[in-house]
């Protein structure tokens, strides 16, 4: 997670700590940043 100017990147990787991919947002629009560990399910989208 990196914070520049107002806008929080946020990067989902691996186990291994490869970057999968990144999303910005603006910093007065976020509430809260959840972490959480995967559980093997995959996205149902």
């Amino acid at each position: 997670m990196a914070t520049r100017r107002g806008l929080i990147e946020v990067s989902e990787v691996t186990r291994t700590g490869s970057p999968v991919r990144t999303a910005r947002f603006m910093s007065s629009r976020i509430l809260a940043l959840v972490e959480h560990p995967a559980d093997g399910e995959t996205d149902p989208s």
